[in-house]
């Protein structure tokens, strides 16, 4: 049982980055998605997002998405654990299934956007989902750039 939890405190370790702000796109590999990938990503916008706590544990919870050209949009709560999960650690993980058990999981490096940008965001996501964030003041939008996927029954 102590091998898991060892093996989540590498990998924490491993993604720990210094250098925020993300990297920009330009110096990573896109990851492409097959057209039964892109399919199943539109078709939903609930994932689950798994992060990393400060003690190596996984922590996944369910939450909605919005996908745009190559990028995940996540609205959040700042106050959250996830937020404070990727503020110390930006590496995190989505899973988007559905009931044919067609599964993609998709890894990268997240931004937690709180700036200006905040506002043109939550902005677009109200417009094409209805989705509102109560206050504002304390909400906040991850952008997780895919580095990484595997995918079941869509290839």
């Amino acid at each position: 049982m102590s091998r898991p939890f060892r093996t989540h405190k590498i990998l924490a370790k491993e993604c720990a980055h210094t250098d925020y702000p993300l990297r920009t796109t330009q110096s990573m590999t896109p990851v492409g998605f097959s057209s039964r990938e892109l399919a199943l990503l539109k078709r939903h916008d609930i994932c689950r997002i798994a992060t990393i706590t400060q003690d190596g544990w996984p922590h996944c919870v369910p939450i909605g998405y919005l996908y745009r050209n190559g990028q995940f949009y996540i609205p959040v709560s700042k106050s959250s654990k996830k937020v404070s999960n990727l503020r110390a650690n930006h590496c995190a993980c989505i899973v988007i299934d559905d009931e044919k058990e067609n599964v993609l999981m998709v890894q990268g490096h997240v931004e937690i956007i709180e700036d200006k940008r905040f506002t043109k965001l939550k902005r677009w996501m109200t417009t094409r989902t209805g989705w509102t964030i109560s206050k504002p003041s304390l909400g906040a939008i991850l952008v997780l750039r895919p580095e990484r996927k595997a995918s079941r029954k869509l290839t």
